[in-house]
């Protein structure tokens, strides 16, 4: 049992920084503006700032997301996914 209660904690971050990137699209954001967004803390911890980036990483090495400058994108793939499922 805690290796599903373990692996659906490992979903939060990456689920919530992908919520924060289309509830911004089309507008841009950065990976700054998702930490700003998530951060419970003003400055955000090391822990904040260290799970937010462990989950953006997650999301465009399984191309969800990709870099387009210094902001963060949803794919076509996630748009579409998004429109007609509401991921």
């Amino acid at each position: 049992m805690s290796d599903t209660r373990t692996s659906q904690a490992q979903l939060i971050e990456p689920m919530t920084c992908l919520w924060q990137v289309l509830l911004a699209h089309p507008a841009l954001i950065t990976e700054a503006d998702v930490l700003r967004e998530i951060a419970a803390d003003d400055p955000p911890t090391f822990l904040e700032r260290d799970r937010v980036q462990i989950g953006i990483k997650k999301l465009l090495s399984v191309g969800v997301l990709r870099r387009e400058g210094d902001s963060l994108v949803p794919t076509p793939a996630t748009l579409f996914l998004d429109d007609h499922m509401g991921i």
